[in-house]
């Protein structure tokens, strides 16, 4: 089952490349990329999103998870409470070190010790189409004395890609990863308020498990013409409550002249 996780995910890694075109390889010259060989180093794996609120604006979503923080007990109050602070900032690219765009927060808790649960910032940036950026997020834990970064791309070289849409759950949470359980609930909103419909392209596959390396056989190449194809409705740019039933690739587009779009992976039931 694990071998056949592997294969689905490096199916849906080549789905991915392909519906949102080729990107050029960076110079990594000007940004500390230590945490991508050193994960140890990093104390949280930060869940970040961007969506693009128009040709010229977006927002940026980063996830907090509190039982990542150090609590220390106040001595005056009894109470444990955690510090942190968060802060991106917004370059052209890992080549680049000017910077377009920065801001940081300092915030804390002492209502959630010991709870596994979050809270999500939100930073509005200005990022002008078409362009393709890079923001450096970084989370310092001030009682930990630490902090853990990451880099995420800002893809606006089209108003037709992923960073257009947001998927929520049941709960209203943002929903940061591109797979979903068999049984998650979900609804997807568009930056076009006025958009009454997306087209979706469903791909059932049947992947068998990954040769060995030393074979010659080669792999087969995925067919890319879709299953099926139907519609979601769409309400002031809001999808319905809808579960992904069949197991396979879902490929929601606002525009059938291309390929750039949301793509959303729904794992087999118990993989």
């Amino acid at each position: 089952m694990r071998n056949r996780k592997a294969k689905l995910l490096l199916i849906f890694s080549v789905l991915i490349v392909f519906f949102s075109g080729c990107y050029t390889a960076s110079k990594v010259s000007l940004h500390n990329l230590v945490y991508l060989y050193q994960p140890e180093k990093q104390f949280a794996e930060l869940n970040c999103y961007v969506f693009h609120t128009s040709d010229s604006t977006s927002t940026l979503f980063v996830e907090v998870l509190f039982s990542n923080l150090v609590y220390q007990k106040d001595a005056f109050t009894g109470l444990y409470t955690s510090s942190y602070s968060l802060n991106y900032k917004l370059t052209a690219g890992y080549e680049s070190k000017d910077i377009l765009s920065a801001s940081s927060i300092v915030s804390g808790d002492s209502l959630n010790y010991g709870k596994n649960t979050s809270i999500v910032h939100s930073f509005n940036f200005k990022a002008k189409y078409p362009g393709d950026y890079l923001l450096e997020i970084t989370l310092n834990d001030l009682n930990r004395q630490a902090g853990s970064t990451r880099y995420f791309k800002v893809q606006k070289s089209t108003m037709n890609g992923r960073q257009n849409f947001l998927v929520l759950n049941r709960n209203r949470e943002l929903v940061y990863r591109n797979y979903l359980p068999d049984n998650e609930t979900i609804r997807i909103i568009a930056d076009d308020h006025e958009k009454e419909s997306l087209f979706v392209n469903y791909y059932n596959r049947n992947f068998p498990v990954a040769r060995p390396p030393y074979t010659e056989d080669k792999e087969p190449v995925f067919e890319f013409k879709p299953d099926s194809v139907f519609r979601v409705s769409l309400s002031n740019g809001e999808s319905e409550w809808m579960t992904l039933e069949k197991p396979g690739f879902y490929h929601f587009r606002k525009d059938t002249n291309t390929h750039d779009g949301l793509t959303l992976f729904r794992f087999p039931e118990g993989s």
